[in-house]
């Protein structure tokens, strides 16, 4: 099972963006963006509450909600989702694989 942390590293290596700043209180675009995928993949991947999704990222339930609701209306966002989602789901898919190869020995 993925886990909160995996997609936060995936999110910021996609996005080049420092973890750090992922918390911080900064508006800027590509910052923005990049927490909107965490959120939308988050929600996805993991059952993991809209609580604790928005805490790894020091942001609250409705930051979450907000983020799903944006992601799925807009057509910026919901583009820029596509990409995100196809390649992580790829990544995904191999470290599934690599996880059962390694059961079979």
């Amino acid at each position: 099972m993925i886990n909160l942390e995996e997609i936060l590293i995936f999110v910021c290596e996609y996005f080049k963006v420092d973890i750090q700043l992922m918390n911080s209180k900064s508006r800027r675009e590509e910052l923005v963006i990049a927490r909107f995928m965490y959120a939308v993949l988050a929600i996805k991947y993991t059952r993991e509450t809209y609580e604790q999704i928005g805490r790894q990222i020091d942001r609250n339930y409705s930051t979450i909600c907000y983020a799903k609701k944006t992601t799925k209306s807009i057509p910026f966002f919901n583009a820029i989702y596509e990409r995100v989602n196809k390649e992580f789901t790829e990544k995904l898919i191999g470290i599934l694989n690599t996880k059962n190869e390694r059961d079979l020995f």
